[in-house]
Order: C-alpha cells, then sequence, then structure tokens
C-alpha cells in the first residue's frame, strides 16, 4: 500500500494513474477498528500493513480514502470541508490469519469508512481539464537510465528557492504523477516514451517574476524537452455524497 507522508519524499504510484484493482473473491471483513482524531500539529504521516493490521497515522479523510479506493487525491470530489482538515489515527484488523495482501488492505480501509464515517461514494467518468506531458517540437532531452535497478527512483525536495525533482530510475508516467501535485490540474503522460530515465527539474512554483528559477511550464520544456499541454480529456473520478466525523471508540 502505498505510503502518505507531507515531507520531502514523496511517494509514488507503481501502478497505473487509472489502472483500477480487481475486487478479491471473498470479501475483506473488519474484525475490529479504533479511529481517534489526531492530536497536535502534523509532522509525519504514515500508513502501513502489517499481518491482518492496517495502520493510519495523522491522514484527512480524504487521503485515507484516496487510499483506501487507490486513487490519486484529485480524483477525489465533493464531501464536507472537513475531510481535508481534520486529521486521523486509524488502527484496524481484519478477520483473517493470513497476511493482507494490498487489495485487501484497501478493502479493509473501505470497510471502516463505510463503519466508522458513515461514507457513501459513487464513481463518475468526468471531462477534465488536464495537462497532457508531450515531447516537445526539438525532441526530448532526457538521459536514459539504462539497466540500473528494476524498482523506479525518483525524488522531489522543496524549499524557499523553489521545487526539485532529481530522478535516477524512473518513468514519464510518474513524473506526470509527481507534477499533478504543482500544476494546478492532473497531468497525464502522453510522451510515448516507455524507457526508464535519469534526470533533474528544478523550478519556481510560485513563478514570481524576480526569481531566476522559472515556471515549472517553462522549466520542463527547458530541461527535459517535453511540455505541458492544456488538455480536456475523460477522468475518472469519486464523487463523495456523504460522510460523519466518527463518533468516539
Amino acid at each position: 500500500m502505498c505510503l502518505a507522508r507531507r515531507s520531502s519524499a514523496v511517494c509514488l504510484l507503481a501502478a497505473s494513474l487509472y489502472a483500477q484493482p480487481q475486487p478479491e473473491a471473498t470479501p475483506t471483513i473488519l474484525e475490529v477498528a479504533s479511529v481517534r482524531q489526531h492530536s497536535g500539529a502534523r509532522e509525519f504521516s504514515d500508513l502501513s500493513t502489517s499481518g491482518t493490521k492496517v495502520t493510519v497515522s495523522a491522514l484527512t479523510l480524504s487521503e485515507v480514502i484516496a487510499n483506501a479506493y487507490h486513487l490519486r487525491d484529485d480524483q477525489i470530489i465533493g464531501g464536507p470541508r472537513w475531510i481535508t482538515t481534520d486529521l486521523y489515527d486509524i488502527a484496524a484488523k481484519a478477520e483473517s490469519t493470513v497476511p493482507l495482501t494490498a487489495e485487501q488492505s484497501r478493502q479493509l480501509l473501505q470497510a471502516v469508512l463505510a463503519d466508522r464515517f458513515r461514507l457513501e461514494c459513487h464513481r463518475e467518468t468526468r471531462e477534465t481539464p488536464v495537462y497532457a506531458l508531450v515531447v516537445g517540437k526539438d525532441g526530448s532531452k532526457l538521459k536514459d537510465a539504462g539497466i540500473s535497478g528494476n524498482n523506479p527512483r525518483l525524488r522531489m525536495t522543496a524549499n524557499a528557492a523553489g521545487k526539485h525533482i532529481i530522478a535516477w530510475h524512473s518513468t514519464m508516467q510518474q513524473l506526470a504523477l509527481l507534477l499533478s501535485g504543482t500544476a494546478g490540474r492532473p497531468v497525464v503522460d502522453k510522451t510515448g516514451l516507455s524507457k526508464k530515465y535519469a534526470f533533474q527539474l528544478d523550478w519556481n512554483p510560485a513563478d514570481a517574476p524576480d526569481s531566476d528559477i522559472p515556471s515549472v511550464f517553462t522549466a520542463v520544456q527547458q530541461q527535459l524537452g517535453l511540455r505541458l499541454e492544456p488538455q480536456k480529456v475523460p477522468f475518472e473520478v469519486l464523487v463523495i455524497d456523504s460522510a460523519d466525523r466518527p463518533s468516539a471508540n
């Protein structure tokens, strides 16, 4: 299951941005769950599975929903405002004797959301403004990473001077996912580039006029030979119909 953090390292989904996991033949049954509102500020967030247990620390309900339904944050639509502000700690255990798979862990979280938050939601496909990541007219400037490993490696850091991505062995799909958090719209990979690449990208997220660092749109073109092109595409979203704050344990 994808780890969710508020730190300089950004967790990337290894699966397709839009591919949805197939349901298990046998539903995962929730045995017990503890849900508490997180006390204090959020310094570190985590979502992990160990054996038959799933543990959440300092995540918003919206972030838990995104993990439970294997979606990106920008695919969660609607719901009361507090689902993006209130932080929760959750400990859930499945009625099982064998360790949970990733999909079973998501099913367990879905059971917690329905039982404790009274979550009601449905899926829709909407025409959504996105940025398509495409190859620029002069061609890509990306360097083939070769066979430096099987696992994608990409990290983003940010400071007062701007944002910085360094990739050692990463796909364009993962770059698009990371850029979705800073471009103001979802970013969809349409480069047609299927290899894994090594690159660096530096940009100024505020696009301040007195900064020597370019905007993300200029940086992607100048440094990578790619382009962010505005488009509208069918985009699957999860619409939150209703949700309640959980009662005390």
